[in-house]
């Protein structure tokens, strides 16, 4: 049955209704005066019938343009084993708006699977030192491109071109390393802000930022700090167990603890605020709890050991530089092979 035949046939049986109690009234009385009044009556009651009608279709209107958009939205997302099964078992156009309408959950399940598989298996490549971070930005990279609001896809684009750029090829390639990193930042930027309630959006929108610091004026380097901090906030309080989180704190510690007074009484005139007073035992906590989490992280350690030299530990720090210097790390890696070379440099000039 097509939707104007049923909308015919309704209106149609309506009416019936209506003119057949009005015509067995006409006929039960000969009265003059009654008849009038049941006259004005039949057409009053014509008139409802037509406001009816009229409010009737502006409903049935909108309903079908909703279930167009529904459906259209749904035909778009269907995947090829749905079809299959869908032109085997279904006869009708009716029959398949019906399902369409109420089978979402199973229509979109297997796209949901395939992307969570996605989302698996490169994180897998990431903790993955044999695979090369090129390959793997440029498999991100393939999949932005066919779902460019996927923002599970591109805080991890993000990510690929941030570990990109610190690759032994980029490294010394100013031009090449700005380009990757203003790369990550639009990448982290566009996921926040189609999910701002995920962690990992904030976590990569306050790295991207940050290290953007040698390519932006003194203001907006300071204005991208507080920035950086406040995201991080947030991405710690979504997720408190990432230890990438509180190293990043304790880092900005450091950056702020090695500004002077007078770069701190500049940059308030700058910016029109004071900036946030730390210790290094801010730092230290920061750092510790990193360690709690991911106890084998090389460049934490070696943070631990810079900061309790700026204590005077020296005791400890001791004990965590050769704990650090023990960690092997990923020789590809260049950022990983200066840190290696750094511990070996604080050894021989505060521990021989």
């Amino acid at each position: 049955m097509s939707r104007k035949t049923l909308f015919t046939g309704i209106l149609c049986f309506v009416c019936g209704i209506l003119i057949g109690y009005a015509t067995s009234l006409l006929t039960t009385n000969d009265d003059d005066h009654v008849r009038k009044r049941l006259k004005r009556n039949l057409s009053d009651n014509n008139d409802l019938v037509k406001t009816l009608r009229k409010d009737f279709e502006k409903e049935i209107h909108v309903l079908y343009e909703k279930l167009d958009a529904i459906h259209q939205e749904l035909q778009l997302n269907k995947n090829k084993k749905i079809n299959n099964k869908r032109n085997s078992d279904i006869s009708s156009d009716e029959t398949d708006q019906v399902e369409c309408f109420y089978d979402t959950a199973e229509i979109f399940k297997d796209e949901i699977d395939e992307q969570k598989n996605d989302y698996q298996q490169i994180d897998d490549m990431f903790e993955n030192d044999s695979i090369d971070v090129q390959y793997i930005y440029d498999y991100i990279k393939q999949k932005v491109s066919k779902n460019p609001n996927d923002a599970e896809m591109l805080w991890r684009h993000s990510k690929a071109a941030h570990l990109l750029s610190k690759s032994t090829n980029h490294m010394n390639n100013l031009e090449s390393k700005k380009q990757l990193l203003y790369e990550s930042f639009d990448m982290a930027n566009n996921a926040l802000k189609l999910n701002d309630h995920n962690a990992n959006c904030h976590k990569w929108y306050a790295i991207s930022i940050g290290c953007l610091k040698d390519f932006v004026s003194i203001k907006e380097k300071i204005n991208n700090g507080i920035k950086f901090k406040e995201h991080l906030d947030i991405a710690m309080s979504l997720k408190d167990d990432d230890p990438t989180l509180y190293h990043l704190a304790g880092r900005f510690c450091l950056e702020l603890l090695a500004i002077s007074w007078a770069e701190k009484k500049l940059a308030s005139m700058i910016v029109g605020y004071s900036l946030p007073e730390i210790t290094y035992q801010d730092a230290l906590q920061y750092f510790l709890k990193a360690y709690q989490l991911k106890p084998r992280w090389k460049e934490n350690v070696f943070f631990i050991v810079q900061t309790l030299i700026q204590m005077n530990e020296q005791g400890k720090a001791h004990d965590y530089l050769k704990e650090a210097l023990a960690i092997p790390f990923n020789e590809k890696s260049g950022e990983e092979q200066i840190i290696h070379d750094k511990l070996l440099k604080l050894q021989s000039s505060k521990f021989s």
